[in-house]
């Protein structure tokens, strides 16, 4: 096993690895052009004692202290201890920095998974629910909107506002951090499938006071639609609008010819999932996040 730095002329290698791990965990593949859209990643690759590119991870600081990890190990060389060596890379990147925490994730159904993270001292923080409904042609998709609200889709202008909604939107909600518009851009837009028609906003006059980001999903076949974000302002959640927002974002995919949509909750919202399991979307996956606290 071979274990070193991460260098632009292995973007092909390391997009072999993810994207064959994506295809048999169902999990979101990657482009060249997404590796390079995340300048305070550090990473590292794993190749066999043939050269063969048999793993890749990459971790970034989110504030002081933490970081996100995300990892794939080839699925023609699981199970011989890439993984471990690539969480131990990570551990000893931030130990040299200070310590920290480092967090990561990984679907419940992805064999050997959470065992690796236990045995490697992680402990499961959090679970997310992916959750899926179908978008059939006779399904009745209509709500009514709280009284002075208005909803059209997404205009480049928008930007700036749309980015302090969302950050006072998900203020209190666990894992959330705050973003620049450049961060949550580059996030949001340009590194998965953005069509503005499927951004729906919410405005009470000139502010934006919920939000419904939809667009072909990651996760799936060309018809499996995917809701990045629904969310309301504190201060008109309980009128209505978070169900009638997530309402016209499932109508607007089956108007752009998806049949399925899903989305990730956080399994503690209760608020959320029950609103969503009242449109019908049911809990197809359990997503893990997982935590270490890494001393200097």
């Amino acid at each position: 096993m071979i274990i070193r730095v991460y260098q632009p002329t292995d973007c092909q290698a390391a997009l072999s690895i993810i994207n064959a791990a994506a295809e048999v965990d169902r999990t979101r593949p990657l482009s060249a052009e997404a590796l390079t859209l995340n300048p305070q990643a550090n990473a590292v690759i794993a190749f066999t004692a043939e050269g063969a590119a048999a793993a890749f991870a990459w971790w970034w600081r989110r504030d002081d202290q933490d970081y996100f990890l995300e990892g794939w190990v080839h699925p023609a060389f699981r199970r011989r201890g890439y993984g471990g060596g690539l969480l131990t890379a990570a551990e000893v990147f931030v130990r040299r920095h200070g310590g920290g925490t480092l967090r990561a994730r990984a679907y419940e159904d992805i064999t050997g998974a959470k065992v690796l993270f236990e045995r490697k001292g992680y402990t499961v923080e959090r679970r997310f629910y992916a959750m899926r409904t179908a978008l059939t042609p006779e399904r009745v998709l209509e709500a009514e909107l709280p009284k002075g609200i208005s909803i059209r889709t997404f205009e480049r202008g928008d930007l700036d506002l749309l980015v302090a909604a969302d950050n006072e939107i998900f203020a209190d909600h666990w894992g959330a951090t705050q973003r620049d518009p450049e961060t949550w851009e580059r996030h949001m837009i340009l590194s998965r499938p953005h069509n503005p028609r499927l951004w729906l906003i919410a405005f009470r006059d000139n502010e934006i006071v919920g939000e419904c980001l939809c667009g072909a999903s990651q996760y799936g076949n060309a018809q499996d639609g995917y809701i990045s974000v629904v969310g309301v302002r504190r201060s008109w959640r309980g009128y209505g609008l978070g169900r009638a927002l997530l309402t016209y974002g499932l109508r607007a995919l089956r108007d752009h010819g998806f049949t399925t949509a899903s989305l990730h909750v956080d399994s503690e919202n209760h608020t959320a999932v029950n609103l969503y399991r009242s449109l019908e979307m049911d809990v197809v996956r359990t997503r893990l996040h997982f935590v270490k606290r890494v001393k200097p």
